[in-house]
């Protein structure tokens, strides 16, 4: 697949991959992260940071191993990562600059995953190059980046922290019924709420806005075993059981009321671990595989409507017909990030192009000239 010259593609890339501050409570922050590859006859490369690439790309070499470590995050706060090798499968999930990977066995790492712990308000977002494929979407917080089993190799990848929410607006309040213990004190706003490691069951839930609009409400509803999915309740009610011995399995919330604003939840799930961040009333845990939920996190986060222009220097990017260009869009706030539309159109004036692009920002030029690719991110929807 043919590509601009190398010169053109980083200065392009330089304008491209600004941050776009449309919100002022979503920027990037003083937290990093850290990360080091092991590529295929090369070894272990220089440690990179903050999004910026590791690995190689065009040259057909394989990542087979990582380490990854964040920067400049408070006390308890770390990362945690896990790989899907060739012919081995998911390794164990690992934290604080270890390996994950292989060295000096010829094997591919074909997804990842990474996951933050204690750093509510951050959120941890990840890329990949993949062999044949190309840049993927951004994904994050537990979320798979790559394919597993499919034999496809991962080549290069990019991790960035973004702050999410400062919290300073509208918040979350919740608590935890758990076993041999009962309620527990209310957590706040991406803290956990309940245990880890110590096998215990969450029976019951309840939660609460804090500093919302009026007519604004939390609504949730839980998974029970032996009962199955609860009606959903609102606004620090009961949501579960106390005092018959049943364990919460799964949960759902959603935001009714309240425009601009989305709901974040993640749990921890017995002999599983914590699960991927989801949002507005997905499901977080299992159903029907007898699993109990040991412990929560909540957040609200700002959802703004975003409109994102991405041109190149003199507003527009020169195309040549039938080769392509990998246009990448940085938006804030984070949760933006895999809802981008790409749009191109001809510049203004003499010399003017035609192309295509597709959803990953894939741009291919049909005819000579200059145009202009737009990026949109819009996620300002609200689940009632």
């Amino acid at each position: 697949m043919k590509r601009f010259s190398g010169i053109f593609f980083a200065s392009l890339f330089l304008v491209l991959s600004c941050i776009f501050p449309i919100s002022g409570n979503a920027i990037y922050v003083e937290v990093g992260v850290s990360y080091e590859g092991h590529v295929q006859n090369v070894g272990w490369q220089s440690p990179v940071s903050d999004g910026e690439i590791a690995g190689t790309v065009g040259r057909s070499l394989r990542l087979e191993a990582l380490e990854v470590a964040i920067t400049n995050a408070p006390e308890g706060a770390d990362i945690q990562y896990t790989a899907f090798v060739s012919g081995t499968g998911w390794q164990a999930w690992v934290s604080d600059g270890t390996t994950i990977g292989t060295t000096n066995k010829a094997k591919a790492i074909e997804a990842l995953r990474f996951s933050l712990i204690e750093l509510p308000g951050y959120s941890v977002e990840y890329q990949v190059h993949l062999a044949t494929l190309g840049w993927q979407s951004w994904v994050r917080d537990g979320q798979i980046a790559g394919y597993e089993g499919a034999g496809i190799r991962i080549e290069a990848l990019r991790i960035r922290i973004v702050k999410i929410s400062n919290n300073t607006d509208v918040g979350v309040e919740y608590a935890s019924h758990i076993k041999n213990i009962g309620w527990q004190a209310p957590s706040v706003n991406g803290n956990i709420s309940g245990t880890e490691g110590k096998a215990l069951r969450i029976e019951a839930l309840k939660k609460k806005l804090v500093n919302a609009p009026a007519g604004a409400e939390i609504y949730y509803q839980v998974h029970v075993a032996n009962i199955g999915w609860m009606s959903s309740v609102a606004n620090d009610e009961i949501a579960g059981t106390t005092g018959r011995g049943l364990q919460v399995e799964a949960v759902r919330i959603w935001l009714s009321d309240i425009v601009g604003y989305s709901v974040q939840y993640q749990v921890h799930i017995a002999n599983l671990g914590w699960s991927a961040w989801v949002s507005d009333a997905a499901t977080a845990g299992t159903v029907n595989q007898a699993l109990q939920l040991e412990a929560i996190r909540i957040r609200i986060v700002k959802n703004d409507v975003l409109t994102v222009t991405v041109t190149a220097e003199d507003d527009a990017v020169s195309v040549v017909r039938d080769e392509t260009l990998q246009m990448i869009a940085t938006v804030a706030p984070a949760n933006a990030n895999n809802m981008v539309e790409w749009s191109v159109a001809p510049a203004e004036g003499a010399g003017a192009g035609e192309a295509t692009i597709d959803e990953d920002g894939l741009l291919t030029g049909t005819a000579n000239g200059n145009v202009v690719v737009t990026a949109t991110a819009n996620n300002g929807k609200q689940v009632k």
